[in-house]
């Protein structure tokens, strides 16, 4: 009879190790910055990386509210790409937390209506975003640290700004955080837009991000800087690509100048300025499918006005461009 329990006792305990040893994989949550020398703001912004093979998914952080104790409200994390600016554009709500106030200095738990998993190897950016000032961050000193990482996750570049993605943002803010995390997490491609390569003259700005699932619409980009010319009669050309492209337009006369998007798509419309600075650059789009294999494809884009020699809003050269701007496609 004994014999026959061994195998069972042995199983019991194989299983035992092996729920110690998931358990120590993600044993250093949470990942702990400061709750000291708290200064007020709306928004704190900071990057995590996370380390662990199988991914992370994130439950809850515990933040730091100037509430008084037992203050019910409620904050918004938004994501975006790494090395995203303050442009709301560029951030997208994940998830939302309800909290009821430990007061000034404690920590306050704020449980994800949505937890967020990272990928291995994966860098996004986080905002978390109040109603009205609170404490979310400590103000920059000598002595506090700048990155904080346990085995499977890394917290750094924390900023913050007084109202939610508007310049100038506050360098060197801390976000007073713990953040609760268990092992295993798949990444989620985020949308992601970037503007590259040299800006001869104008410059594009989304409005709106492209992103899987996204119904039929008009989606426009703004062409700033284009130049100031009343009764003027000149072209707006727009470039679409599936790729980048990297030719110099010196034979055009204007050095140092680059064409930065493959030309799979064009449209050129009359333009006649009135001395306006900007136009609009529209994509027709007849909606982009829900389909996780369009996860990471990416749409170039790039614009020019073209006038006259003539024409000295351009200098005498008849053309401007506008830099590069890259969309990359997630949810």
């Amino acid at each position: 009879m004994h014999n026959r329990l061994l195998p069972l006792a042995s199983a019991t305990l194989t299983s035992l190790l092996a729920a110690a040893s998931s358990v120590n994989v993600s044993a250093q949550s949470p990942l702990s910055t400061t709750f000291g020398g708290s200064e007020s703001g709306q928004a704190v912004y900071f990057t995590l990386t996370c380390h662990d093979p199988a991914g992370i998914t994130i439950n809850s952080f515990d933040l730091n509210f100037d509430a008084p104790l037992g203050t019910t409200g409620n904050c918004a994390i938004a994501l975006a790409c790494d090395g995203s600016s303050l442009t709301s554009i560029n951030w997208k709500n994940r998830s939302l937390s309800q909290f009821v106030a430990a007061g000034p200095g404690q920590p306050t738990a704020c449980a994800l209506q949505n937890p967020i998993p990272i990928g291995a190897n994966e860098t996004i950016q986080f905002a978390i975003v109040v109603n009205q000032a609170q404490h979310l961050f400590s103000p920059p000193s000598p002595a506090q640290p700048t990155t904080f990482t346990t085995s499977e996750l890394t917290l750094s570049s924390s900023f913050a700004s007084a109202q939610a993605y508007v310049a100038p943002a506050l360098a060197g803010r801390m976000v007073n955080a713990n953040v609760h995390y268990q092992s295993g997490g798949t990444a989620l491609p985020h949308p992601c837009a970037t503007n590259f390569g040299p800006t001869c003259g104008m410059t594009l700005a989304p409005v709106v991000m492209p992103q899987i699932g996204m119904p039929p619409i008009t989606f426009r980009v703004r062409t700033e800087g284009v130049p100031q010319a009343p009764g003027t009669f000149m072209f707006h050309v727009g470039v679409i690509g599936f790729g980048p492209e990297n030719a110099p337009l010196n034979h055009f006369g204007l050095p140092g100048c680059r064409w930065l998007a493959r030309g799979d798509q064009h449209y050129i419309v009359p333009l006649f300025l009135p001395g306006s600075t900007f136009t609009w650059f529209p994509l027709q789009f007849s909606g982009i499918p829900n389909n996780l294999a369009l996860a990471g494809s990416e749409i170039y884009l790039q614009s020019a006005v073209i006038g006259t020699s003539a024409n000295t809003a351009f200098g005498g050269e008849g053309a401007e461009v506008s830099d590069g701007l890259k969309f990359v496609l997630g949810y």
